[in-house]
Parts: C-alpha cells; structure tokens; sequence
C-alpha cells in the first residue's frame, strides 16, 4: 500500500493515511487481551502471580516446575489453604479476590495480591487447569480455562492445597510471544524470582525444577543467613553483616554482605518490604549510596535489606507488576537504610584493619593471600625507622604508637608506593587514593566539629554556567556554604565565588564548582542533605589530594605510611577502591619456586 501524500509503504503508509475511527467500546476478549498484556509480561509473571497467591493462602511447601523455560508449561503447587467448587468458579472473573473487600482496604493492603487480576489475566493468554482441594472439604474440584473460555467446575481428586498447571503462554497472542527470549533466559528471570522470593520468606519451603530436574531447594528454617547459605553458599553467608534497627515505626534488617562477595555484572541486592520482593529505584540508590565508599562504581554489592512498616505508610499499588511501591517519607527511609548499612560496613572496616585483628585476613582489599593482616613487631633496633622526628615539644603528626615500621622500597610508576613490613611481605600504596580517603576523613571531622574553615578569594571568581548547572548552583548554595564554599548569584547564567574551604585554598575554585554541580546532578533529588554534603566533601578530597605522578619526598613516603596504617577506615578511597594492598612474602616465594 502506498500513501500519495507521503510516498510512504507498508505500516507507516497506513499509519499516516488513515482516517480516525468513531470511539467505541472494545470487546470482552480484547479487553481482557490488554489487561493480561499489563500483568503477564513473560513467564516469570506467571510465577510470581502463582507463587505469591500460594503464599496468601498460607502455604508452607510451594513447588514450581517448568518446561522450556515456562513458555510451554509452569506448574506451581502448594500446601494452603486451598478453595472450594465456588471459589474455583470465581477466581478466574475479573477482580474476583478473597484479599479486599472494599476501597478503605486500599489505605492497609497486608497480602501480596489483592486486584483479582492475575488468574483471569494469566487464563487469557494460555491454557489453565486449577485444582483445588481445602481440608474440610471432601473431595477436590477442578476447572479448566482455554485462551479466556471457561470451562465447568468438576470434582476431582487431589491433596489439600492448590496446583496450577499453565500451559502454551501467549499461544493465542503471537505478537507477544515472538518478543519472549530463549529458554535460557527466561528460565534465568524465574530462576532469580525463586531465590529472592525464597529468601524472603525462610519459614516456607521451596523447590524448583526445569525440565524434570530439580534446580533450587530451601527447606524451611528460622535462620535469614541459613537461607543465604542454602541458595548461596556457607562461603557468602560467612561475609555477612549483619544489622538491625527500629527508627520512627520502621523495622529494618538484614545482612550487608563485605565487599569481597561484590560482583560486575547485575545488582545482587534482595530488597523486601513487609514480606513483599520488590526491586525499588530507591532503595536500590539508597544501597548503592551506603556501599559508594567501600567499593567501585563498577560493582555491585551482595546485600539483603528486609523493611517492615505499618502498610498505610507505604502504597504498593503503583505499578502494574507491584516491583515498585510508593513511601509516605521516602527522604526518611533511604536516609534510614544509607546509615543503617554504612554503619554496619564502617564497623566491619574498623575491625578488619585494627593491626592483630585475626579477621583482618577476610579483607579483599587489606590483603593479598592467606597470611594474617600484620606479624608482631620486630624487636627493637632490627628496623631503621626512617619517620623524621618530632621537634622538641612538638606533638607528633601521625599516631605511630605500638606500629611495626614499614621499610620504604621506592614508587613504582609514581603512583604506587612500596613498602617492606617487618615480616618481609610487600605493601603497595595508591598515593593519590590514600591521600584522597584521609582527606576526606579530614574534612568530615572538621564539617562534623564546624571547625571547618574558610579562604575568603582576594578576586571573586566569576564564571558562566549552563543553564542547568546555574540552577543546580542557585538550589544548592545553602549546601554549599555550609561546606565552606560561598557563591551567589550574578545575574543572567553566572554565579560569583567568594570562598572555598582553607583545605582548599590552592585549588581552581572555578573547576572545584563545575565538578561539585556535575556530582550534585548525578546524585539525585532523593538524597537527603546528609548525603548531599557527603557528596560534596568527598569531590572536595579528590580536588585537594596528591594526584598519581606527583612527586614524593622521602618524608612524605614514610609519612603517608603512617597515617595510612593509623586510620582505621583508610582501607578504601571514597569512590571505594583499595588505598593499599599487602602481597605476603610466602606468595612471593612461590613466584620463584622456593615454596
């Protein structure tokens, strides 16, 4: 077909020659065509629905079996409480539901379903046989739903509890089935949904199979790192973090796992809320913002965050497939799950490099091989201790105190330092992301104490900004000030410097700004001012600090040392990569065969 207007062919000739059709009511059948397209996406939308209206029912034992990845058959089966020959024939209608009963229900909703759409919608698109037995009925009941047609209710025989057999999804909707991936990837989505889900909720157990083989199993326990170790391995449910805290009517638990179970890749981050798996943007950003000092941009951190709340506080019903819910003060709970989980990251980080700690070794970062994380000190006098002395009445710069000296070996490349410790293993340290982590401990003490002081700039610094960056200036100058920077408004898209924090005092105030702004637009709106001013302190440290290449003194190598082995968090730069690593003399020797 071509359009003579346009020149154009197939579709898009269609498309832009048609005349407008009269408003009309749609059919039954496409109607709930379009429904079941909002719900049941792919076959791990059919699980889920299953899965979690098992679990309303109270099941203890849900089994999941698929073939072909759950494009030709699913089949989940439950031990609940199961339904009668009545609630067969009304469980597959249009918002048919036994979960709410009326719109103030809305405001509390306590179950993982409650619209009535998931069975009608799954039976849409597939063929359907549900068999349902309770354990005061006597005998089970049956009914089958082809493509939206229902059929009778029969009785059968079957075990209490419920069993769900769908088969060929999306036959009768082409257009959707050809945008399925392969088995293998579909069987991947539903694979993901069973551990989080599993994980979820320890006191039920959970089996999954493909193809006739058994590829998950969780028995029931009462243990949350029990569960982890079962889906996982003994091995991440020993690097475990535990934490707990109630703040303001809010529960919230869970494990952060240590940076060495970290992964590039997907997130690995399991986050419920009252019992229901969700995959929310803020609290996976409130995650990522507890984890950004201790790792990588690039990595994902494994963590388990379990949140319960009164449920009129959060609304679950904003998206179709309920991944996603809606908090009442959604400033309060990601500042609540940032300062839970660095809290417990912070104390992990502080034990691990407390010098003798015999955990120290399970450090990713403060170790390289099996040997412990420092030997004793050497006895005096077997080292020469090249750290310049303190003048008279002077008090030292760095706390050295009970310290094994580190043995300067030279810089490599003019960014990694080298050193020997008194067992004869190397240490090597990034200058510029040591430099940068204590100066950014440095200028989070000061801000904490308010000693943080101020240059005021003999020349105000004029500069010209997009549009957006004179915005995001303009929003954040109480921010700014607050961490010793002074900018105002002058006029049109420029803003005026009039200070920068002393630390800062040699740096350009004009770049600092730019920088400040870009990390500002980065972070988001939904951060609180906690995290803001973190945000802008930690940009400060990396515009204050030692680059790589710059040129040490031997002063300044022994110092840098010193200060780095004292400080007990200085394990990792604020953008979380290693400060130092330490390659064991023994890993060495095997290097050249001696061992």
């Amino acid at each position: 077909m071509t359009d003579s207007r346009f020149g154009l062919d197939g579709w898009e000739g269609a498309r832009y020659g048609r005349t407008m059709s009269r408003i009309q009511i749609l059919s039954k059948e496409v109607a709930n065509l379009i429904a079941a397209g909002e719900v049941v996406e792919r076959p791990v939308s059919v699980v889920k629905e299953l899965v979690e209206n098992a679990l309303d029912a109270g099941a203890t034992s849900v089994t999941v079996d698929l073939q072909d990845g759950g494009t030709t058959r699913i089949q989940v089966s439950d031990n609940g409480c199961g339904m009668t020959a009545d609630e067969l024939a009304l469980c597959v209608l249009p918002h048919a539901t036994s979960k709410i009963g009326s719109a103030d229900d809305l405001a509390r909703i306590m179950t993982f379903g409650f619209r009535g759409e998931a069975l009608p919608s799954i039976a849409a698109v597939s063929h359907v046989l549900i068999t349902s037995k309770t354990p005061t009925s006597d005998s089970a009941a049956c009914i089958r739903v082809d493509a939206g047609k229902m059929g009778a209710v029969e009785p059968c025989s079957a075990p209490d509890g419920t069993l769900i057999l769908v088969e060929h999804l999306f036959q009768n909707v082409p257009a959707r089935q050809k945008f399925l991936k392969s088995e293998r990837t579909e069987y991947g989505h539903i694979f993901d949904l069973i551990q989080r889900v599993a994980l979820a909720n320890p006191q039920t157990r959970f089996v999954l199979r493909h193809q006739g083989k058994e590829t998950l199993r969780a028995n029931v326990t009462t243990e949350l790192r029990g569960r982890v170790a079962e889906l996982f391995s003994v091995n991440a449910a020993e690097q475990l973090l535990p934490f707990s805290e109630d703040s303001g009517g809010v529960r919230i638990s869970g494990f952060a796992g240590r940076p060495i179970l970290a992964k590039a890749g997907s997130p690995q981050t399991y986050l419920t809320v009252n019992g229901r798996v969700v995959k929310d943007r803020l609290l996976m950003h409130a995650v990522g913002e507890a984890y950004r000092t201790f790792l990588p941009r690039e990595l994902y951190p494994f963590c388990v965050v379990q949140l319960e709340l009164d449920p009129s506080l959060v609304d679950v019903n904003v998206h179709p497939a309920k991944a996603e819910v809606r908090f009442v003060q959604p400033q309060a709970m990601h500042q609540l799950v940032v300062h839970t989980l660095r809290a417990a990251l912070q104390q992990a980080s502080s034990d691990a490099m407390t010098l003798g700690n015999s955990t120290a070794s399970a450090s990713p970062v403060a170790s390289y091989g099996n040997d412990s994380l420092t030997g004793p000190a050497s006895p005096a006098g077997s080292w020469p201790d090249l750290r310049p002395p303190a003048s008279s009445g002077e008090t030292p710069l760095f706390n050295t105190e009970d310290m094994p000296a580190l043995r300067p070996i030279g810089a490599l490349a003019r960014t990694y330092l080298l050193y020997e410790d008194p067992n004869g293993s190397l240490i090597a340290i990034d200058q510029h992301a040591a430099h940068e982590r204590l100066g950014y401990l440095k200028l989070k003490e000061r801000f904490a104490a308010a000693d943080l002081q101020v240059q005021r700039l003999l020349i105000p610094a004029v500069v010209e900004l997009s549009p957006r960056d004179h915005a995001m200036a303009l929003e954040s100058i109480e921010l700014l000030g607050r961490c010793g920077m002074e900018v105002n408004d002058f006029g049109g898209n420029s803003v005026v410097i009039k200070s920068v924090p002393a630390l800062l005092a040699n740096t350009d105030p004009v770049t600092l700004l730019k920088r400040l702004l870009e990390d500002l637009a980065q972070s988001g709106t939904t951060t609180s001012m906690d995290v803001a001013i973190d945000h802008v302190l930690m940009t400060m440290a990396c515009h204050r600090m030692v680059r790589a290449g710059d040129y040490l003194s031997g002063e300044e190598i022994v110092a840098l040392a010193d200060e780095v082995m004292a400080t007990p968090t200085a394990d990792r730069c604020p953008h979380g990569r290693p400060t130092w690593v330490r390659i064991p003399k023994s890993e060495i020797e095997k290097w050249f065969y001696r061992k």
